[in-house]
Order: structure tokens, then C-alpha cells, then sequence
């Protein structure tokens, strides 16, 4: 399992940060549009 996890972990952080800075996009162009 602890292997599974750090194959995994650049993946994950990958995503993670994909994702939180899609959100903070969004936010920035609702906060422009507004």
C-alpha cells in the first residue's frame, strides 16, 4: 500500500493542484465579470 502511495503521490499532487488553480480562475473571473 505504502508503495501504491508515493507511486501515486506526484499523480495525486498533480490534481490537486490542477484543480485548486482551475477553482482559483474561476473565482478570479466571476469576481471580474461582476
Amino acid at each position: 500500500v505504502v508503495h501504491l502511495m508515493t507511486f501515486y503521490a506526484p499523480l495525486w499532487g498533480a490534481i490537486l493542484f490542477n484543480g485548486f488553480t482551475y477553482f482559483q480562475v474561476i473565482r478570479m473571473l466571476n469576481n471580474a465579470t461582476r
